[in-house]
């Protein structure tokens, strides 16, 4: 006779089963860096179509981040909400360290925030602008964009790279004198499109290198947060993993690089000044004492030596 078993077992073994599939995903989801996009600025296009265009990149690059499996994506409304209750409008732009101070309210390693650079029709002889008779001409629809990836924990910029792209598949319609290049989404899809899922492929294809470098190897990185006589206090504790004994580089923030045509920012330069060890860890704190260098400031990035 054969014993079937019994229910409460089979029950047992499915549940263990799904456990064991489970915790590995949520494990790699957790690996994933979470990321806002934050509204592009569209102030350096000088078309009548400045709202809808931050609105079209925004929604691509949410999409195209997704789709690459690299990130965890934060849903557009929670961040709209954030800058709101922050003062701040939804123009795109934003500093380095303002961005920050949103990931962390949003809980995010990396802001995504960038500028639209280019958006106009050009003929085969030469840039149209907003002259030209009412109809419909075979032009090239051009599109351009900026981007920047920057940690939520040291401001620095992680990433940035730039995209243009031209089609002239299609008829346009613009208006005459005065009137603004007159897009629709379509439209502009042609351009942004192809810009956009190339930017977010050589995200991907950069973002072990990225998280590694922010997360110092062990997901430790961060800021001195106060000095108060040798003891030196750090925006990061228990909760991130610090540990009593710890060491880490401090970094200076020095001089941003700037784009000369655009002005977005394109890397900010940091100088190694000192070493800390960490002598007292609490649950959002670490207190460290000084091994090398003099003269810490709140606000100095601290990350983990290099290997």
């Amino acid at each position: 006779m054969i014993r079937k078993p019994q229910s409460w077992i089979v029950r047992a073994s499915a549940l263990a089963l799904a456990a064991a599939v489970s915790i590995p995903g949520a494990l790699a989801q957790e690996k994933k860096p979470r990321v806002a996009v934050l509204p592009f600025d569209s102030s350096h296009i000088s078309t009548n179509n400045a709202s809808l265009s931050t609105s079209v990149v925004n929604g691509m690059f949410e999409t195209e981040l997704v789709k690459t499996g690299k990130f965890i994506v934060i849903e557009r409304k929670r961040i709209s909400d954030v800058m709101h209750e922050q003062g701040l409008g939804l123009t795109g732009a934003v500093d380095a360290s303002t961005a920050a101070k949103i990931g962390k309210i949003l809980g995010v390693e990396l802001i995504l925030t960038g500028d639209i650079t280019d958006l106009g029709v050009k003929k085969s002889g030469g840039h149209t602008g907003f002259l030209g008779g009412a109809g419909f001409s075979k032009n090239t629809l051009e599109g351009g964009l900026d981007i920047r990836l920057i940690s939520t924990t040291t401001t620095q910029i992680v990433f940035a790279d730039t995209a243009k792209k031209t089609d002239s598949s299609g008829k346009i319609s613009f208006r005459g004198t005065g009137g603004g290049t007159d897009l629709d989404e379509t439209a502009m899809n042609k351009v942004f499109r192809p810009c956009v899922e190339e930017l977010c492929q050589k995200m991907a294809s950069k973002v072990s290198e990225m998280v590694g470098e922010m997360r110092g190897g062990g997901g430790l990185a961060g800021k001195i947060a106060n000095v108060s006589g040798e003891k030196i206090y750090l925006n990061i504790g228990a909760g991130e993993g610090v540990k009593v004994g710890d060491a880490f580089d401090v970094f200076r923030q020095g001089e941003e690089i700037r784009d000369p045509d655009t002005g977005a920012v394109l890397d900010v330069e940091t100088k190694l000044i000192g070493k800390i060890i960490v002598t007292e860890v609490k649950d959002k704190v670490s207190i460290a004492t000084s091994q090398s260098g003099s003269g810490f400031q709140k606000g100095d990035i601290i990350k983990p030596p290099k290997q």
